[in-house]
């Protein structure tokens, strides 16, 4: 959440289904951690077959800032991955983050 809030991490990947399956652009969201919250809105929606094939097409920095490279974020959705064969069934999306003007 602190990365989104310091406008480090500004985009979202995630498996197309439930409440990220028909985003559109200006959609509000709300990340939650503890007590803290952002409210933000989406800027784009952009659906992909994969994960893989996501993060060839977009910035994988602004998804994982602190990562070193493309591998090391492979790694990490790897061991923390969602179901695989709901991400082959329902693609992923790469939603982009707009916070409010300050």
């Amino acid at each position: 959440l602190s990365l989104i809030m310091l406008e480090k991490k500004t985009l979202i990947a995630r498996t197309r289904s439930g409440k990220f399956r028909n985003l559109i652009c200006g959609d509000p969201l709300i990340f939650q951690s503890g007590k803290l919250s952002q409210s933000c809105k989406v800027a784009a929606a952009i659906p992909y077959e994969s994960f893989e094939n996501l993060f060839r097409h977009e910035n994988f920095r602004k998804a994982f800032p602190k990562a070193g490279s493309l591998e090391e974020v492979q790694k990490h959705l790897s061991a923390n991955s969602c179901d695989q064969t709901k991400t082959e069934k329902c693609g992923v999306v790469a939603i982009h983050l707009k916070l409010p003007s300050k």
